[in-house]
């Protein structure tokens, strides 16, 4: 990098920009300036004589006729390597005196400059004349000129005008005005701001069996896809670019869509969408393949057994599933039996979860080495994963005399299914059935009761379902049993539809109530920015109250902008159940009002 001497107007300012070669000038900063005698030049130096500009050009107030202040040189930074280099020679200021009186003439301005929101920009005018020219800046609003006043946000230091952060709002057309006692001269200069492009990856979550096919897709606001060349969008799994030699079959290419056409264990992972806007300028976004979800299937199980005691009883239940199923078994859809030893063991082969055996079998055998009259009742074998559950009942009825488990208090909740199984043995026995408030169901259509004793209401609802329940079961010889419990019906949240206002913009305020206007206490609200918890007083521009009784919860965005965009959801939780209602945010580009800040 070699500078070539700078001619200038004794007093007028000057613009130095540092010789980077123009192939290279995508991926190097300009991180300083250095004068002759030592002194740093940087973006961070305070007073007027000297400005580092946005893009690394050095403007100097004024060019005076000493000699530490006639020479200077910059140091730059290649981004994509680190390297550092220093320009190979001092640029060297050589001063002419002014002779005559001299009309302004703007010898450099900025042009269409264009930027993302929330980044320094400056506006470059440079004007030479004598006497030395004096700077005013204006904004215009149609054929008027407004002028701009003195603020924290936009300074003005003589031919440049600095936003510390640009917003949507600032876009327009400024004029800069230089003049003296001669005369004066003006230009436009057009600062136009583009909303920042946001990225998304749908579906953010896929889940699918081995074999089967998934597929997705890049999509954006804010950006045109017509002016991104072919090299731009790349797709990667697990920060690992995906190849299309590497991916079994996967449509790749520079496609917005990425297609899995035959899934296997090992694409489980994080798909990234990254969308190159410039050397220096990526967004990306990310979503997640699950792999091998397969609900469970019982293969085989067991039929209703009567025994005498004594006898030894086995069960059997096979199931398989991806990732492979757990079994538990249950007595009497209540008592969980997990005996390894003893007189009733439960012993379990096959593959255990995790092991990555797509589709692969468990088998779970429960075995009574000697029945007793008190191991007669409903026996379930329960096989189930993260994709659902499967199971199987069937009884063990063992010789001897009736009776009835005692149950405590059970609970349904609202508008859900409830079963229970009248928990009784003993052998031979007749009828088995249910009565609430002494009176034998069903009462009506939403009430069932099985030949094996088992009771189920559809849509529970507390003012109807809730009561004493009894459970009877007839013997021989007029044996009659009976067995009181008590339900109670509770209630899960239930939140009251919500939305954001329709045409936001940015800078303004939003936010969302969540009312939780059914459920029983205690409920935990909580807010999800897509997906995600947002911690209240982790995010400086999110507020979040809730009241005491926890049944409201207030979300609000204090300054809004693109970059909040997203599903906002509220969560209600108690310990009976759980829901959710999600609300998106689309913040548009400010109001095209006139709205100048000071300098």
């Amino acid at each position: 990098m070699r500078f070539s001497d700078k001619h200038v107007v004794a007093g007028n300012p000057v613009l130095l920009q540092c010789p980077i070669p123009s192939h290279l000038g995508d991926h190097v900063l300009v991180t300083s300036w250095q004068r002759v005698d030592g002194y740093v030049i940087t973006r961070n130096t305070h007073g007027d004589d000297y400005m580092v500009t946005a893009d690394g050009q050095l403007y100097i107030r004024e060019a005076r006729d000493a000699e530490e202040l006639l020479r200077y040189r910059c140091h730059t930074e290649n981004t994509l390597t680190r390297r550092k280099k220093t320009s190979s020679n001092f640029v060297r200021l050589l001063l002419r005196d002014p002779v005559t009186m001299q009309t302004p003439s703007i010898v450099y301005r900025s042009n269409r400059v264009q930027s993302d929101p929330g980044q320094p920009v400056d506006l470059l005018c440079v004007a030479e004349g004598f006497p030395v020219p004096g700077y005013s800046w204006y904004k215009r609003d149609g054929q008027r000129m407004l002028p701009l006043e003195p603020g924290m946000d936009v300074r003005q230091v003589a031919g440049v005008l600095h936003f510390r952060e640009v917003e949507a709002g600032d876009a327009g057309t400024y004029v800069c005005l230089a003049s003296n006692s001669v005369g004066e001269a003006q230009v436009d200069l057009e600062l136009v701001v583009t909303p920042k492009p946001w990225v998304t990856v749908t579906p953010a979550h896929v889940r699918a069996e081995v074999g089967h096919a998934a597929a997705f897709r890049c999509n954006a606001s804010g950006l045109d896809w017509g002016v991104l060349d072919e090299t731009s969008l790349e797709w990667r799994h697990n920060g690992r670019r995906v190849m299309p030699s590497t991916q079994q079959g996967a449509g790749m290419g520079r496609s917005r869509v990425l297609h899995l056409p035959s899934i296997r264990r090992q694409d489980q992972g994080m798909y990234q969408c990254f969308v190159r806007l410039s050397p220096k300028r990526t967004v990306q976004a990310a979503a997640e393949l699950i792999v091998g979800d397969q609900a469970p299937k019982l293969k085989s199980a067991f039929e209703d057994t009567t025994v005498r005691p004594g006898k030894p009883v086995s069960l059997r239940c096979v199931a398989s599933g991806d990732p492979p199923p757990r079994i538990t078994w249950l007595l009497d859809g209540v008592w969980p039996i997990d005996s390894r030893h003893g007189r009733v063991r439960v012993r379990t082969t096959g593959a255990e979860a995790g092991s990555g055996l797509s589709g692969a079998e468990v088998s779970s055998t429960l075995s009574i080495s000697s029945a007793e009259v008190q191991d007669g009742g409903s026996y379930s074998c329960e096989a189930s994963n993260y994709a659902g559950v499967a199971s199987h009942s069937a009884r063990i009825n063992v010789y001897g005399s009736i009776y009835v488990r005692p149950l405590g208090n059970l609970s349904a909740l609202a508008a859900a299914t409830f079963s229970v199984q009248c928990p009784f043995g003993g052998y031979p026995f007749g009828h088995v059935y249910w009565e609430k408030d002494g009176r034998r169901l069903p009462l009506n259509q939403r009430q069932t009761v099985f030949p094996n004793g088992t009771l189920q209401i559809q849509g529970t609802d507390r003012e109807h379902d809730q009561g004493q329940y009894t459970c009877t079961v007839h013997g021989p010889d007029s044996q009659i049993i009976h067995r009181t419990i008590s339900l109670h019906v509770r209630s899960g949240p239930q939140i009251t539809p919500f939305t954001f206002q329709a045409n936001l913009h940015e800078g303004v305020r939003a936010g969302l109530t969540c009312l939780v206007h059914a459920g029983d206490p205690p409920i935990r609200l909580e807010w999800l920015r897509d997906g995600k918890p947002l911690v209240p007083g982790a995010h400086p521009d999110v507020s979040i109250m809730t009241d005491e009784g926890g049944f409201v919860s207030t979300l609000t965005l204090k300054r809004l902008s693109s970059r909040q965009n997203g599903n906002y959801t509220c969560r209600a939780t108690n310990q009976y159940a759980s829901a959710e209602h999600s609300a998106e945010l689309l913040v548009k580009g400010k109001y095209a009002v006139p709205s100048y800040k000071r300098i």
